[in-house]
């Protein structure tokens, strides 16, 4: 360990720590400002000139306005050797701030890569009283191997000040930074092989539950996420369904969301798992799957491209059933994302979400609201946005390497006061910056009203190609204050098109809109729409509605619940072959009930048969896509011959078979109700006769072919010793 780590480390004092609960005093007011959805503004970006006179070489400054922000220089060229070696700061989720609860003096957590100049991962302290920045030096020893790590998916635990967490092959690590001890948290190789390695981890805020990808080797193969729990010692793992992205267990501990494109369409979805009970629900990406994530307690806030407001970051409580969304900050800009990155490591469990926030950075070549810049907002709906910095980020400056390492993804600490991320500033290497949060601007504001609720339905389910569903939408507003202005806004969903709507539903641009006006407490109603599915169905084989809101004057937007229908495979019916049951046939009589067997493929349920003229059928009754049983009623004037029998799904879409059946006349020659030796003696009197024969007999040409002779006597033979059910 350097003299200057040891030294410093030296300074602090206590190991007391304490998970964040009630809330932390908050610092007083220096800068910012609040804007809203409607009221945000493009500030231009702050010129390379303005930066340079901006920056101290290290420690304390203030942003110019209408920031007004105070933030302090972490590091400085110094510190690399003169090269651009500071790795950005790892990912929104992972803390690069200790939990400095009941401290003066806080560390940071910094890769300063060794391969670009610099030490390796190191700490950094800062003063919270003077804003003092001190250099504490690299965590390991030039010898060890950590020390050529990046540092990037290293994080602080959120109770252990002196902890911080990192993956080592099949390992997690405990790192005491005081002590220099490890632990081990976990290691998959007796559970899972030898094989087997980790990244991505995270770790609930009391250090008990973790979570991992787990990867095979030795191509690095993503297997699924794996959980440990260190107070039983027991793993759970969830294997991949799609293309695995990443899992992260939320920071109670009691619920895990894995992020795979599980339909290999558009983007990620989002599985929800219950721990304790061990149930999934699955949110489609096109329903609001949230991505640029971060968890709390029991929840997940994130950014939501499928909305139908611009850069939408929803709230998904993972205690509601069905699951819905809670619109909690937008803007008007569909230009660049902003934020591009969420960040809730201030999450505090049992707090209301009026006084719980999360804070967001991005970069953009688009000059765009909020785009480059740090903003926090509440997670009640309520769309206040607090304004805090410019992240002074240029994408076309050289420092940073490419887009992604230049991109802030800046971290909250677990106080919520200090914002940490890195920026090129213009220039040709990457720095990092705190900057304090003056969050009282945002929770001082008075609480909204609850929220209405919005549940969506659909129905047939399943439904054939080129059918129609018809989506249900029942919404309620469950608070005790009335609600005005209520608008519920359903986009039609993907491989469908619009048929009509309730209640005065309008359509324009694809997205049904409902003025419903006065909404007062407890009452609920609901409103309709009916699509048609294409008759060319989305290879998933089904349809997502799942971008639906409902907006009031007084309470945050909420998303409806995802309805998902199935549908069935859009193919023509093929009728193979048409037989009577009671003879097996292809002969129906005259004047008479009968029951027919259609086989072929492709039936649908609700089918109709079709015979022709005179000869009523059905319903009928599905036994699956290759049969079906329709009964039939021949009339006694029905023409005699060859039938087409067609059968017609209930998509519209049909099959035929021409001569499948031939009406003839009853069989019961003699009228005596019995098919037996009388009516063979009959025929076979007229045998070989044709009309304009005295012998001819009309009753024995059975297929009215005016010529008594094989074909007539082949009818009679299948139908010879029946009885027939009516006599006339």
């Amino acid at each position: 360990m350097s003299l200057i780590l040891v030294a410093g480390l030296a300074l602090l004092s206590g190991r007391g720590w304490s998970r964040p609960g009630a809330a932390p005093d908050l610092l007083p007011f220096v800068g910012g400002f609040l804007e809203t959805a409607r009221t945000g503004l493009v500030r231009p970006r702050l010129t390379l000139l303005e930066i340079l006179t901006l920056l101290p070489s290290r420690g304390a400054f203030l942003f110019p306005p209408p920031y007004g922000t105070a933030a302090a220089r972490l590091t400085n060229a110094g510190d690399c050797g003169g090269g651009d070696c500071v790795t950005y700061v790892g990912y929104s989720y992972w803390r690069n701030i200790n939990n400095h609860a009941g401290r003066n003096e806080m560390w940071i957590l910094l890769g300063l890569d060794r391969a670009r100049g610099g030490p390796g991962p190191s700490l950094f302290a800062y003063d919270k009283t003077t804003d003092q920045v001190s250099k504490l030096g690299p965590l390991f020893d030039p010898a060890s191997p950590l020390s050529w790590r990046s540092g990037e998916g290293w994080y602080w635990s959120a109770a252990l000040p002196d902890t911080i967490y990192f993956d080592n092959g099949p390992q997690l690590l405990r790192y005491d930074v005081t002590s220099r001890q490890f632990q081990t948290a976990f290691d998959v190789t007796a559970r899972f092989g030898p094989d087997r390695v980790i990244r991505q981890a995270h770790t609930s805020d009391d250090d008990r539950v973790h979570s991992a990808t787990l990867l095979a080797l030795p191509d690095f193969r993503s297997l699924g996420c794996v959980v440990y729990h260190e107070d039983t010692q027991q793993f759970q793992f969830f294997p991949k369904i799609g293309t695995f992205n990443e899992c992260h267990v939320d920071k109670s501990g009691r619920w895990l969301v894995s992020l795979e494109n599980v339909d290999q369409e558009h983007d990620l979805e989002m599985r929800v798992f219950d721990l304790l009970t061990g149930n999934e629900r699955l949110v489609w990406d096109q329903a609001g799957a949230v991505g640029h994530a971060d968890l709390g307690d029991g929840y997940v806030v994130g950014a939501d491209d499928w909305n139908l407001s611009p850069n939408a970051v929803l709230l998904w409580d993972f205690s509601r059933d069905p699951l819905t969304g809670l619109l909690v900050s937008h803007n008007t800009d569909w230009s660049a994302p902003a934020p591009n990155h969420i960040a809730h490591g201030n999450a505090r469990p049992g707090v209301p979400l009026n006084q719980q926030y999360a804070c967001g950075s991005g970069a953009s070549r688009a000059a765009a609201v909020w785009a480059n810049e740090i903003i926090c907002f509440r997670l009640d709906g309520s769309l206040d946005v607090l304004i805090v910095a410019p992240v002074m980020t240029d994408l076309d400056a050289a420092g940073g390497s490419d887009d992604y390492g230049k991109m802030p993804k800046g971290n909250l600490d677990v106080t919520g006061q200090y914002f940490i991320w890195t920026s090129n500033a213009g220039g040709d290497r990457l720095d990092a910056f705190i900057v304090k949060v003056p969050a009282r601007l945002l929770l001082d504001r008075p609480a909204g009203a609850t929220p209405p609720a919005l549940v969506v339905t659909g129905a047939p389910d399943p439904v054939a190609a080129g059918g129609l569903v018809t989506y249900t939408l029942s919404y309620s507003n469950p608070g005790a204050t009335d609600l005005t202005g209520v608008v519920i806004r359903d986009r039609v969903p993907s491989d469908t098109s619009f048929v009509w709507a309730t209640a005065g539903g309008v359509h324009s641009g694809g997205v049904v809109t409902w003025e419903v006006g006065a909404l007062p407490a407890g009452s609920s109603d609901s409103v309709q729409m009916t699509v048609r599915v294409s008759a060319s169905p989305p290879d998933t084989g089904m349809i997502v509605n799942g971008i639906s809101v409902i907006d009031s004057n007084e309470a945050a937007a909420t998303t409806g619940s995802q309805a998902v229908t199935a549908v069935l495979t859009a193919a023509a019916p093929i009728v193979v072959s048409v037989v009577e049951t009671g003879t097996s046939s292809i002969y129906v009589p005259q004047a008479g009930s009968w029951v027919i067997s259609v086989e072929g493929a492709n039936f649908q349920p609700e089918a109709a048969v079709d015979l022709g003229p005179e000869i009523s059928a059905g319903p009928a009754t599905w036994a699956g896509t290759g049969r079906q049983t329709v009964p039939v009623t021949v009339q006694g004037t029905a023409g005699l011959g060859p039938r087409t029998v067609t059968v017609t799904n209930p998509d519209g879409l049909s099959g035929s078979k021409p001569a499948a059946l031939a009406v003839v006349k009853t069989p019961d020659i003699s009228r005596d109700c019995r098919i037996d030796g009388a009516d063979l003696n009959l025929l076979a009197r007229a045998w070989n006769t044709a009309l304009s024969e005295p012998a001819f007999r009309a009753e024995a040409d059975l297929d009215g072919d005016d010529f008594v002779g094989p074909l007539d006597l082949a009818i009679l033979a299948e139908y010879f010793g029946q009885s027939l059910a009516v006599c006339p």
